[in-house]
């Protein structure tokens, strides 16, 4: 049901050419869109990259060449070229014409972008159309029948007017939350269990290693812990449930630390050492899969 561009690493329709008439593809799409719509509704992250263009479609913004860089890098770089092409050979240089071939799934097709396309040259004259003519066609009419099914599932649970307040940026952060992770703020809303306290020596080696963790690995850790790398709007104070660390085995235990992700819960061995408590969570972060490790 979805592409994922190399370059941008962000997700988007797949454009089957017998997609048309499959119902219970766009089944599918729809089905998508409600489960959008159900994260949205209740606060609930995701951890998908969809580009900025997906949010824009869902409250009609105005789309255009500048999306196409989220979504297609290589495609919108040769669009730039020949925009910023000025010389008369540009029909030589380019040999291109009003239609674009696509490869879906091993099958080629190629499609005229107005009639006769196919022997109407791009010039400098025109070469502004056939831009907008290709900008269209990949994100508009590739995908229409995919994109028209996810946005009526997505509209199920997500309408009214509160909605129309909303930018596109601002609803990619309600869905897949914020990258800038303050762990000092985690560190202030956590809860501790089991015999855990803020001031257990245990607590305190951790959130030493924890406030010592690289950018990419804090991104690890929180999804570890929740499913999710990214922080709520707000930040990670404002994480519902909030991050809790429960004592679990007895003293320094050579067994790894685990997560509740549906309830943002750490448990974590009493590790007798910062070096051992370090090197196991490490090896958590670096190996979990699903809700557990294995």
């Amino acid at each position: 049901m979805w592409i994922r561009n190399k370059k941008s690493g962000t997700y988007w329709f797949a454009a089957h050419n017998n997609l048309m008439s499959s119902s219970d593809d766009l089944n599918n799409y729809f089905l998508t869109g409600i489960a959008l719509g159900l994260c949205v509704y209740n606060g609930v992250l995701l951890d998908i990259d969809f580009p900025n263009i997906l949010y824009k479609k869902l409250l009609s913004e105005p789309i255009g060449l500048p999306d196409l860089k989220d979504l297609m890098p290589s495609e919108y770089e040769g669009l730039m070229k020949l925009l910023q092409y000025d010389k008369d050979d540009i029909e030589d240089v380019f040999c291109l014409n009003f239609e674009v071939t696509v490869k879906d799934f091993g099958t080629v097709t190629t499609h005229e972008l107005v009639k006769g396309g196919s022997d109407k040259e791009v010039t400098l004259k025109n070469k502004c159309e056939y831009v907008d003519l290709i900008c269209d066609f990949y994100l508009n009419k590739r995908v229409d029948a995919q994109f028209k099914a996810f946005a009526r599932g997505f509209a199920t649970l997500v309408d009214g007017k509160s909605f129309e307040f909303f930018t596109s940026s601002e609803l990619d952060l309600l869905v897949a939350g914020e990258t800038e992770l303050d762990f000092k703020a985690m560190e202030q809303a956590a809860l501790y269990e089991g015999g855990y306290s803020h001031g257990h020596p245990v607590i305190r080696r951790l959130w030493t290693v924890l406030h010592g963790l690289t950018r990419k690995d804090r991104a690890k850790f929180l999804k570890f812990v929740t499913g999710c790398p990214r922080a709520p709007i707000g930040g990670l104070g404002k994480l519902t449930p909030p991050l809790k660390i429960q004592r679990h085995g007895g003293r320094d235990e050579n067994m790894l630390p685990q997560a509740a992700t549906c309830f943002s819960t750490l448990l974590l061995p009493e590790y007798s050492t910062i070096e051992k408590l370090r090197q196991k969570l490490l090896l958590a972060i670096e190996n979990c899969e699903g809700f557990g490790l294995k």
